[in-house]
């Protein structure tokens, strides 16, 4: 049962799904774009791999979107549903790629030029640039927390969806009894 084969009431669920899951492939695509061109600045240390994860944790968002955007336009809108734990375990990347981020730009090397650190005139040019790639991560972590709230709603969406095809078979049975 696709799109075709949908209800109203179920093609305007279709319609918010496609919705949600193409804002989410962009703010995947822009996470993935933000981490890419800071990752050759950081090459070494413990700042490389929180990248990596970072990348990673954006990549599988991307492919869950995709992938759930496809499902309900050519199988059905409550599979989709039934997959909503899976929203909630991107969830949980996007929650760990921010902390993995804001801790690591924040807390642990708040001494950066832009945060209070003298550099010597002859290397000025070198720690203003790095500033500014550590500003560039300090933004970049802010597509995680967007990631995040839009796995919430999604997640949330196909609980609903879930509970409210429970209640409706349910209703229906104790109708016909």
């Amino acid at each position: 049962m696709g799109y075709r084969d949908a209800s109203n009431k179920q093609r305007i669920v279709v319609f918010v799904n496609t919705v949600i899951r193409l804002v989410q492939a962009i703010v995947s695509v822009v996470a993935l774009g933000l981490y890419a061109a800071q990752q050759p600045i950081f090459l070494q240390g413990e700042i490389a791999w929180r990248i990596d994860c970072n990348l990673a944790f954006a990549g599988a968002a991307f492919v869950t979107a995709l992938v759930f955007l496809l499902i309900p336009i050519l199988v059905s809108y409550r599979l989709v549903a039934q997959l909503a734990p899976w929203d909630f375990v991107v969830l949980i990347l996007w929650a760990a790629g921010f902390g993995l981020t804001r801790w690591t730009f924040y807390t642990k090397y708040d001494n950066l030029p832009s945060y209070g650190l003298r550099c010597p005139v002859i290397i000025q040019p070198i720690c203003s640039l790095l500033a500014a790639h550590w500003d560039a991560m300090v933004d970049a972590s802010w597509t995680n927390i967007t990631g995040l709230c839009l796995s919430a709603i999604s997640g949330t969406m196909g609980v609903l969806l879930l509970w409210m095809g429970s209640t409706s078979v349910s209703s229906s049975t104790k109708n016909l009894v």
